[in-house]
């Protein structure tokens, strides 16, 4: 019986028992201080770390990574809107000369035509007063001849 409780005494320790933190000396990746997930790169045997702190640091590099994905992907998609934004009235530049040019054009023709239209009519018209003041004129010329005297009684 003696030797049965020498059995039941003597176990093979566990590596899940030393990681607990059971073992006087400490746990293997206490003694080097992993904090990051570079830090296991110290250690010669990843077995000898516990599976939970392993789990903690991939989730917390995992995190940091997408953190860093997302602000990288806002940063793409804020250039792209801004790229959008000015990209929106390009196509549409080129045909707004065209039309501003053609617009001034045909305003110009028109205003050229009017011009011409009105210069014409007026001219008539001032041809026509420069009749009659000229008919007025000759007849005052011919009551010249008439004393002065006689044209104001």
């Amino acid at each position: 019986m003696i030797r049965r409780q020498a059995v039941q005494w003597y176990r093979p320790v566990s590596r899940r028992f030393l990681s607990a933190g059971n073992c006087s000396a400490g746990p293997l990746y206490q003694q080097y201080k992993i904090t990051k997930l570079e830090d296991l790169n110290k250690i010669e045997n990843i077995e000898d770390v516990d599976p939970q702190l392993l789990r903690k640091l991939i989730e917390e590099r995992t995190d940091s990574l997408n953190s860093q994905n997302e602000l990288k992907m806002l940063k793409e998609l804020s250039t792209e809107q801004n790229m959008i934004r000015k990209n929106t009235l390009r196509p549409f530049i080129r045909p707004a000369w065209v039309l501003f040019l053609m617009s001034s054009t045909v305003y110009m023709g028109w205003q050229f035509y009017w011009w011409y239209s009105e210069y014409s009519r007026k001219e008539v018209e001032l041809q026509r007063e420069v009749g009659s003041l000229e008919a007025e004129l000759n007849t005052l010329l011919n009551k010249k001849s008439q004393p002065w005297y006689r044209r104001l009684f």
